[in-house]
């Protein structure tokens, strides 16, 4: 296994980074000051990190591609070293946040979670929260370009990170697209900052919501999030764009070259608008019905609370464990089912769940029909074999994952109900926990060993659980 192509590329990350605090240092010039010159030297530390290890891989020989072996590596390697970096200005900063804390702040912020352990938002720094959002924009862009990246090496099919659907969506097509993709990313981010921005947010709240909604990250500049803002258009606007945010970006792109039928006919897409259609109304018709709320108030916060999980953004309007435990099993129920493949969100996805409900389907027919030959199809197409192999393994992991990281976190010492909706936000990225056992608030008390933990949780469900977890097994380190 050849380590030059993994270190190259961890390298050009960190350079990367480093350009990314000298801008949060400009930023935090221009805002109150805080915070600036730790900012610059995160960067100096940063970039002479990454050029010594550039120069360490540079070889007179050629170095080959990283290969889909060298990519498990690669990705967790690279996510732990740029979380370690991101979390310095946290722990060092005007904000002295314990290291515990400030790797659990680094990791959300990178692996686009959305809970918080930062005391106060309201009285941060300016550097300091731009930096939180900028880290969202950051990694929901890294987590879309590895994403395409696994595609050279046909893990794209087999994986069920993509699963292409319908006969135009092709890997070679979609590598082509990869350049649009992320400019659509970029513009999408733009488009929404400019829409917060009319809709009454400050230039920097609107540039830092914008990171955080098309990244579906969730980090806001306030601690009551969008319960901050009178104005509840700006509810609506979020809910259209952490929409956009959810569906397959390569999808979306064609929008902009005035095809929308792609985008109406892809089934994920379907899928994915149907369930998250089904629990905003079961949720609206609770809320009316239970009293909690009713009228356009409730249908506005029932669908912006859904679409805020199933996108696994995590942005709230209000407590959402106030309006009850049914809404919050459903919130958590959206949050498991998670944006569309070849979007920067999180959780199991629609395709993986429709295809674990064709296997379901499949063994009661067999159990009448032992003979019966039924093949699992997505969009009219049939799906190979190794490619349902994978989604079933990807269940079975997640799964354990979350039971693993359940009882640890007990065992840190949270309750059994916190720490299993904190496994999930975690696991799905769908922002911080909501309910009687645990709270977005109460992150910032949480215990240090839960802070390492969730942090861990985190990387291990940003990189879809399995490019993490193979790293334990003994064989991939046979040659």
């Amino acid at each position: 296994m050849d380590p030059r192509p993994s270190v190259t590329a961890a390298a050009s990350l960190l350079l990367i980074l480093a350009l990314s605090f000298v801008l949060t240092a400009a930023v935090a010039v221009l805002g109150d000051g805080r915070d600036a010159v730790l900012f610059l030297v995160c960067a100096a530390a940063a970039a002479f990190l990454g050029i010594g290890l550039r120069l360490v891989a540079r070889s007179d020989r050629e170095a080959a591609p990283l290969s889909a072996r060298e990519l498990p590596l690669f990705a967790t390697g690279s996510a732990v070293l740029l979380v370690l970096f991101a979390a310095l200005p946290f722990a060092l900063g005007s904000s002295k946040m314990p290291l515990s804390a400030a790797i659990f702040e680094a990791s959300s912020g990178l692996m686009t979670n959305g809970a918080s352990a930062l005391p106060s938002p309201d009285t941060a720094g300016t550097g300091l929260l731009f930096w939180r959002a900028l880290l969202q924009f950051l990694g929901g862009g890294l987590f879309i370009a590895l994403m395409i990246c696994l595609l050279p090496h046909g893990q794209g099919q087999a994986d069920g990170f993509w699963m292409p659907d319908g006969p135009n969506w092709e890997a070679s097509r979609l590598r082509r697209l990869a350049p649009r993709v992320l400019g659509v990313y970029a513009a999408l981010t733009l488009l929404c900052a400019i829409a917060y921005f009319a809709g009454g947010m400050s230039s920097f709240d609107a540039v830092a919501h914008a990171f955080s909604t098309l990244s579906t990250g969730g980090f806001s500049t306030h601690a009551a999030s969008f319960g901050f803002f009178r104005r509840t258009d700006l509810q609506w606007i979020a809910i259209i764009f952490m929409l956009l945010a959810a569906l397959p970006l390569g999808t979306v792109a064609m929008l902009f070259k005035g095809e929308i039928q792609p985008l109406l006919t892809q089934r994920e897409v379907q899928l994915f608008l149907a369930m998250a259609g089904v629990i905003a109304l079961v949720a609206w018709t609770h809320l009316a019905l239970a009293g909690i709320e009713s009228g356009w108030v409730g249908l506005r916060h029932a669908i912006f609370d859904t679409v805020s999980r199933i996108s696994t953004t995590g942005f709230e309007a209000g407590e959402p464990g106030r309006r009850g435990d049914f809404h919050v099993l459903l919130l958590i129920v959206a949050a498991l089912i998670g944006g569309c493949a070849g979007s920067a969100a999180g959780g199991l996805r629609p395709i993986r769940l429709a295809v674990l409900i064709q296997g379901m389907r499949r063994s009661f027919i067999r159990f009448v029909h032992p003979h019966a030959a039924v093949p699992f199809t997505h969009g009219g197409r049939r799906l190979r074999e190794e490619a349902v192999t994978t989604v079933f393994a990807f269940a079975v992991i997640f799964f354990a994952a979350f039971v693993v990281l359940s009882f640890a976190l007990v065992l840190a010492g949270l309750g059994a109900g916190g720490a299993l909706t904190a496994s999930i936000m975690a696991l799905t990225k769908a922002g911080p926990a909501f309910g009687p056992g645990l709270t977005a608030a109460d992150y910032v008390n949480l215990p240090a060993a839960a802070h390492w933990l969730l942090a861990g949780g985190m990387i291990v469900g940003r990189l879809e659980v399995i490019m993490a977890v193979v790293l334990f097994l003994p064989g991939y380190w046979r040659r």
